[in-house]
Order: structure tokens, then sequence, then C-alpha cells
């Protein structure tokens, strides 16, 4: 069980990472009027 909730804790994680980096990256692009391709 206890392996189960280190997997459970690290998806979490790895989800809550990518959400804040999905937003921050639109937000970069919206306050910077960048274009999609652009790589930051």
């Amino acid at each position: 069980f206890a392996q189960t909730y280190i997997i459970l804790a690290n998806i979490c994680r790895f989800v809550t990472y990518f959400l804040i980096l999905q937003s921050r990256y639109k937000f970069l692009k919206n306050e910077s009027q960048l274009y999609n391709n652009t790589v930051v």
C-alpha cells in the first residue's frame, strides 16, 4: 500500500507541475505577445 501511495503522490506532483508550467507559458505568451511557434 505504501508503494501505491508513493506512485500516486508522484503522479499528482507531475500533473501539478505540468499544469503550472502550462499556465505560466500561456501567461508569458500573452504578456509578451509572442507567437505560438516561439520557444521560451
